[in-house]
């Protein structure tokens, strides 16, 4: 196993972080269990949030960490996902519609911070507005990428497979993106240039064609050339990996 591999096995589940008092003690496990460092717990019967500091007791926490994490601290990068993780894949899961997707957005955030940790700007900001901004804008370019997939014909999800599916099924999924992506570029360029329009919610077939100086029959017959081109290579291609197959 790599070290990339490693690194998301041993983060899906948030690290213990020792902490004093019974009820610090209870909220590390629920924290644990659940992702959340918000999670309540319930002594006797009534649910109670611990204390876990003011705003600026968690900033100054985050830029202790952040420091930690520069010098290359892997414990402090498991602090860092445990106190913000949780919070992070909410905001990504709003805008993806796959519960795995949003755990993938947030696990290449993190991987990407500790790859790059030596070159983190500690003054342009605390790391916890840094996350939500790398997780907001990987969210929206993977959604985008999807609703381009959903118009062209294509669906990266496999038929059959759960809301969760393993690493396998997801690296699956991730390839097929590229590989369409690829294709698109080399479609002739009025018919990439017509795809590229229609796949935005912004251009009708009629916009597109006044943009191109088109008729509109001529666009929706680029579009209908784009979209088969797109379909036919990616049946090649799963025709061949089926063919490889043991």
């Amino acid at each position: 196993m790599n070290r990339e591999a490693a690194f998301r096995c041993e983060t899906r589940l948030p690290p213990a972080i020792p902490s004093g008092g019974a009820l610090r003690g209870v909220a590390g496990l629920a924290q644990r269990q659940t992702g959340l460092a918000w999670a309540t717990v319930r002594i006797d019967g009534v649910e109670r949030r611990p204390n876990l500091g003011s705003v600026s007791d968690a900033d100054d926490a985050d830029a202790e960490l952040t420091l930690r994490l520069k010098a290359g601290d892997e414990r402090a990068l498991q602090a860092l996902m445990l106190r913000h993780g949780g919070r992070l894949r909410l905001i990504a899961r709003r805008i993806l519609a796959r519960a795995d997707e949003a755990e993938d957005i947030v696990q290449d955030v993190f991987l990407a911070v500790w790859r790059r940790a030596d070159r983190l700007d500690t003054e342009r900001g605390p790391i916890g507005a840094y996350l939500t901004r790398a997780v907001v804008n990987r969210s929206i370019d993977r959604a985008r990428r999807a609703r381009f997939l959903q118009f062209i014909g294509l669906d990266t999800a496999p038929e059959g497979v759960d809301d969760m599916p393993g690493p396998e099924v997801t690296a699956l999924a991730r390839s097929e993106v590229s590989a369409v992506m690829r294709d698109l570029q080399t479609l002739p360029p009025r018919q990439r240039a017509a795809i590229l329009l229609a796949s935005s919610d912004e251009h009708s077939t009629v916009a597109i064609a006044d943009l191109m100086n088109l008729s509109v029959g001529a666009t929706e017959q680029l579009l209908v050339r784009a979209r088969r081109t797109l379909r036919l290579r990616a049946m090649a291609r799963q025709s061949n990996e089926r063919a490889g197959e043991p």
